[in-house]
Order: C-alpha cells, then sequence, then structure tokens
C-alpha cells in the first residue's frame, strides 16, 4: 500500500512538474517573443529617431551654410556694384572724349584709375584684379614702347568687363571676342580682322 501510495504521489509530482514546465515553457516563450518584439521596436525607433535627427542636423547646417553663401554673396554684389559701374563709365568717358576731342586730363585719369584699384584692392574678385593688373601692366608697356598693338589693350578692358559681368551674375560663354567691344568702338571688325592676318 505503501509503494503503491508512493508511486500515485510520484505520478502525481511528475504530472504537476510537467503541467507547469509546460504552463512555464510557453509563458517563457510568450514573454521572451514580447520582450523581443519590444526592444526591436525600440531599436528600430531609436534608429529611425537618430536618422531623423541626424538628416535634419546636416538639413540645417547646410541651409545655414547656403544662406551665409547667399548673404556673403549679395554683401559683395552691392559693394562691388558701384566700383564696377565707376570702371565702365571711366571706359565710356575715355572713349566719348576722344571721339570728340574733347582732352581727359592725366590728373583726372589717374584720379578715376586710383579710386577704382583703392575700390577693387577690397572689393573686387581676384578675376577682375589679375585682369586690371594685366591692363595696367600692359599701360606701362605701352608708354615705353608705342610699338606695341594698342588695340590690345581693348581686348584687355573687354576681359574685364567680361569678369565684371561674371561677378554681377551674368553668363557670358555664348558671347565672342569683340562683341563687347562692338558696344562702343565701330570699328572693331577690322580690329579683329587685322589681328588674325598677323
Amino acid at each position: 500500500a505503501n509503494s503503491g501510495l508512493v508511486i500515485q504521489e510520484f505520478l502525481l509530482i511528475t504530472g504537476l512538474l510537467i503541467v507547469v514546465g509546460i504552463f512555464i515553457r510557453y509563458i517563457l516563450l510568450d514573454l521572451i517573443e514580447k520582450v523581443s518584439k519590444i526592444v526591436f521596436t525600440t531599436d528600430t525607433v531609436i534608429i529611425i529617431a537618430l536618422i531623423s535627427a541626424v538628416v535634419s542636423f546636416v538639413t540645417l547646417i547646410y541651409g545655414k551654410y547656403i544662406d551665409n553663401k547667399q548673404k556673403t554673396n549679395r554683401y559683395l554684389y552691392a559693394k562691388r556694384e558701384e566700383p564696377y559701374g565707376q570702371f565702365i563709365e571711366m571706359v565710356y568717358k575715355i572713349l566719348k572724349k576722344q571721339k570728340v576731342g574733347e582732352p581727359y586730363p592725366e590728373t583726372a585719369i589717374l584720379e578715376d584709375l586710383f579710386k577704382f584699384s583703392q575700390q577693387i584692392t577690397l572689393w573686387g574678385s581676384n578675376e577682375v584684379i589679375q585682369k586690371w593688373n594685366k591692363f595696367r601692366n600692359y599701360s606701362v608697356k605701352h608708354d615705353k614702347d608705342p610699338s606695341l598693338p594698342s588695340e590690345d589693350i581693348l581686348f584687355i578692358i573687354e576681359d574685364i568687363i567680361y569678369a565684371i559681368r561674371k561677378d554681377m551674375g551674368h553668363k557670358d560663354k555664348v558671347l565672342k571676342r569683340g562683341e563687347l567691344l562692338s558696344l562702343f568702338v565701330n570699328d572693331i571688325d577690322d580690329v579683329l580682322e587685322k589681328r588674325q592676318n598677323k
């Protein structure tokens, strides 16, 4: 009888352990699955949040960079407008006085040239400064050696105007050599033909 009772208790305990084991197994599996989903979802949310934050940060920085660049360009544009306008005015003044035979005193020329040089030292683009230095150097050489072709000065002036127009936002790739000069030099075609035949 005692042995039968022991067997019954053993079977009962074993059965309970099996039931509890099965119960715990499913509970644990369910719990692990839920935790895994939560962790995966949390990781995904965090990753998405981080990506969004990085994209927002990069967009903000790039936007600030573009905004600052545009502000700088607008500021330089405003500062360059006056001296560049003075240069164009000076060129037309020289040509007008030559055509009508009026004198352009050397002191007035030097004053205009010095004023322009002073302005572009601070505000001129690198290209305009380089073209202007080329003009000044060639002018000095031409004064020392008048046999140098004087029409070359006109083409250097045209190069300066191209550089100025570029600074002011114009795209001059479609304009050919002499097209700007034709606005104030009547025989520019003859000058160009003469240069080609050299």
